[in-house]
This record gives C-alpha cells, sequence and structure tokens, in this order.
C-alpha cells in the first residue's frame, strides 16, 4: 500500500514511469539553466591586466604595486566566529 491506496503492478510500472519521465524534465531544466548561466564574464578582455597586475602585487609583496591595483576605499571586513 502506498498512502493507503492498493496499486497493481501495472499501476507501479505506470507510476514509476511517469516519476521517470518527470525526473529526466528536471535534469534537462537544470541542464540548461547551467549551461546558459557559462555564458562567460563580457569584460573579460578589459579586466584581465588589472587581475594580472593584482597577482603580481600579491606574490611580491610590492605595497606601491598594491595601492595602485586596490581602491582606497576598500573596507575588508574579516571573518567573525562566535
Amino acid at each position: 500500500m502506498l498512502i493507503g491506496i492498493n496499486f497493481n503492478k501495472f499501476d507501479l510500472l505506470i507510476y514509476n514511469y511517469l516519476k521517470m519521465k518527470d525526473l529526466k524534465k528536471i535534469i534537462l531544466l537544470f541542464t540548461g539553466i547551467f549551461l546558459v548561466s557559462c555564458g562567460g564574464n563580457p569584460n573579460y578582455e578589459k579586466n584581465l591586466p588589472l587581475a594580472k597586475k593584482w597577482i603580481e602585487a600579491f606574490e611580491t609583496g610590492n605595497i606601491a604595486l598594491w595601492k595602485e591595483v586596490v581602491s582606497e576605499n576598500l573596507v575588508d571586513v574579516a571573518p567573525m566566529y562566535g
């Protein structure tokens, strides 16, 4: 018995088929959303030199270069626990 209803084998086959059909639709929907969301950044080429400069400043510890890349108005908030 499933939810108070007595199913025979044929009813269960149809029930499972419909569930699988819905599952396929859900998987297809999420796959479509995922593929559409991977459109990329339209400003990638413009931001690439800035990102490379930021990485160089971080790796070398060059404070002057760091100040050139990072805004004066940056507010850094450290993670807080408990």
